[in-house]
């Protein structure tokens, strides 16, 4: 989160001090290995950069104070390496003025390393000399649900800022949640999928324990509902995104493809390319316009929202196995993709800017029916053809609306005799007492009904 502050950061470390009404019931402290850090965002620079790149992104300018960045980091080895997120960032500026206070009391000032963009994660560098604690790390993988922890670090409620000091108490909020099953686009990012009541986008780069204290991984909420979160496994962290920053030398730039999809397939499965961008990645290994993508590597790709999801999780220099069909023949070709802009990190603004961006940062949640849906943009609802609706993104195999006929890619526009627009109308629309909805689904460019049963009378057919 932000508060407003001047160019440079000095903590004064008082007492821990839990949040009010959060459980554990004892004040939470931060877990070994975890600290706070404090970003102090130099406007000027980062707004010169985004007219220099050509970028609309408005930012608001507080008079004569610059805002600080709070967040919480990870520390990944002894060689003082942490990892977190933050926002109003330029990832390939590395003169950020950025300081970190850790869970023994130390203050160190911390220099950036690099962004990993395909996962939006920030690599941080303190003095190796200063013996910051590591994690201890769950043994072996997390299975799906599990019960775990999540904390994340904040000012405490009395946080006085004067001059160039910030005094406070540092609030740690912890509470639980559960390992859930994971979707397409957690699974494409190597991550787990946390579901929790409490959980919102203020938790972002929180770190995610085991009740015995071990460390999961960090969470990254941003671009999913409130209640769920991803949770990037600490040996991912570790080995797949730190490595690749250290290789890299710095900031890690997300895959890029160069295809220009146009609209879905009458086959209900695959993304039509309308063009070829030039020397892109597509051009160099002979796609051609009218093929049509229906996997990556491992993935099958249902349309644009699972394309996206996939492109955007891979680094650049990766080769990718690319399924399409070509007038109805099946094909296979193998790519190196190609390097996307990199671009400065905004609240809401992924870090790896797409053409088609906003598909990955919309909102995802799992319904009690068995189906995962995500908010539609203006952009998706033409892709998809209609107005606005909510999109399908995963249906769980024998759950009651797999059970019903409902299958991923398809929009849901309305519930009975109402127009559905958002992700809040279907959750709103499907807590009522009928014992069974009438949906009206949007697919291959044709309406069909889809009679679900209601999870609250389980014998309902």
């Amino acid at each position: 989160m932000f508060r407003l502050g001047s160019v440079i950061v000095v903590i004064l470390a008082v007492a821990q001090a839990g949040a009010a009404g959060q459980h554990p019931a004892e004040a939470p402290a931060l877990p070994r290995g975890a600290v706070t850090v404090f970003h102090s965002v130099d406007l000027v620079k980062l707004i010169r950069r985004l007219k220099e790149q050509g970028s609309n992104y408005g930012l608001l300018m507080p008079s004569g104070q610059n805002p600080i960045n709070i967040t919480t980091g990870l520390v990944l080895d002894d060689a003082g390496h942490i990892i977190t997120r933050l926002v109003n960032l330029d990832p390939e500026d590395k003169d950020q003025d950025l300081t970190i206070w850790s869970a023994e009391g130390l203050q160190l000032k911390a220099k950036l390393v690099g962004v990993d963009c395909p996962t939006g994660f920030a690599i941080l560098e303190v003095d190796p000399g200063s013996r910051l604690g590591v994690a201890s790390a769950a043994a072996g993988p997390v299975d799906e649900g599990i019960q775990v922890k999540l904390f994340s670090s904040d000012l405490g409620r009395n946080a006085k800022i004067s001059g160039d000091t910030i005094r406070f108490s540092p609030e740690v909020v912890s509470f639980y949640g559960k390992i859930a099953r994971g979707t397409l686009f957690s699974k494409a990012r190597g991550a787990l999928t946390l579901e929790s009541i409490e959980v919102t986008s203020r938790n972002d780069s929180g770190i995610v324990e085991t009740l015995d204290n071990k460390v999961v991984g960090m969470a990254q909420s941003a671009g999913l509902s409130a209640g769920m979160a991803y949770v990037f496994p600490y040996e991912f962290l570790r080995r797949q995104v730190l490595a690749r920053v250290l290789d890299h030398g710095g900031t890690v730039p997300a895959g890029w493809l160069g295809v220009v999809p146009e609209a879905v397939t009458g086959s209900s499965r695959g993304v039509v390319v309308k063009e070829i961008q030039p020397q892109s990645t597509a051009e160099v290994c002979g796609l051609q316009a009218r093929d049509i993508i229906v996997g990556l590597d491992q993935y099958d790709i249902s349309g644009q929202a699972d394309m996206v999801a996939v492109l955007s999780a891979m680094p650049a220099g990766s080769k990718v196995r690319v399924r399409a069909l070509r007038n109805q023949t099946s094909m296979e070709v193998e790519a190196v993709l190609g390097a996307q802009r990199v671009h400065p990190i905004l609240p809401g603004v992924p870090a790896a800017a797409t053409p088609h961006a906003a598909t990955s940062a919309m909102p995802e949640e799992r319904l009690a029916a068995g189906f995962i849906v995500r908010e539609m943009t203006s952009q998706l609802a033409g892709y998809f053809g209609v107005q606005k609706g909510v999109l399908v993104t995963e249906v769980s195999k024998g759950g009651a609306a797999d059970k019903a006929g409902l299958t991923a890619g398809d929009v849901l526009v309305g519930i009975d005799d109402r127009e559905l627009g958002s992700l809040l109308e279907l959750k709103t629309l499907l807590s009522g007492q009928a014992k069974a909805f009438k949906l009206r689904v949007y697919r291959n460019k044709s309406s069909v009904a889809v009679n679900l049963p209601n999870p609250a009378f389980p014998n309902v057919n």
